[in-house]
């Protein structure tokens, strides 16, 4: 795909992920964003502080490494057959492990995790405006949960970590809208 095509769909696709994001969070009170689905899974405010914790690790390492990125020269965006095996495994029919370091604490969850939230994916899309200008296929950044003991071993391309991130963000969004209907008294 064209690299501003690309970066419009993921824009296009990440403005979607906020409304549906707001729908399915509209109203709830700290109680019920607090509450687990019977099923023990992660309920509503454990999925956006499980989100906020990614963002709070990447979008940062992302737009410092895309502040010092040439200006884009045109072409396609292709991503390597490893990194579209890690992206499929952090979307909707994804199921991996989430990493101690990226769990949500207790709670409870209230209309402070949700606001950072939607800042953070302001962010996340202000970062996507930025590549317009910024080739993200020409910068990588370090992956901020993989880093022990300060020394990066796992960088990505930046076009690499938009995609993760929406894909990401997608994967959580749907999930809480199929949870949503559990919360009890909505």
């Amino acid at each position: 795909m064209d690299y501003d095509a690309f970066l419009a769909s993921r824009l296009a696709h990440a403005r979607e992920l906020e409304q549906r994001y707001i729908a399915a969070t509209n109203g709830l009170t700290v109680e019920e964003l607090s509450r687990r689905p019977s099923t023990g899974e992660w309920g509503l405010g454990e999925i956006t502080e499980h989100l906020n914790i990614t963002y709070r690790s990447y979008l940062p390492e992302m737009e410092t490494a895309l502040r010092h990125a040439p200006a884009p020269r045109g072409g396609q965006v292709k991503i390597g057959w490893l990194m579209q095996r890690v992206i499929r495994s952090l979307g909707p029919s994804g199921n991996v492990p989430v990493p101690p370091n990226m769990r949500p604490g207790k709670g409870p969850w209230g209309a402070e995790h949700r606001d950072e939230f939607l800042t953070l994916h302001h962010r996340l899309m202000e970062i996507i405006r930025l590549a317009h200008a910024h080739d993200a296929r020409r910068v990588k950044f370090v992956d901020d949960f993989v880093r022990p003991l300060g020394i990066p071993l796992v960088r990505f391309w930046v076009i690499d970590g938009i995609e993760m991130m929406v894909v990401h963000t997608e994967r959580h969004v749907g999930q809480m809208e199929t949870r949503r209907p559990f919360v009890p008294n909505v």
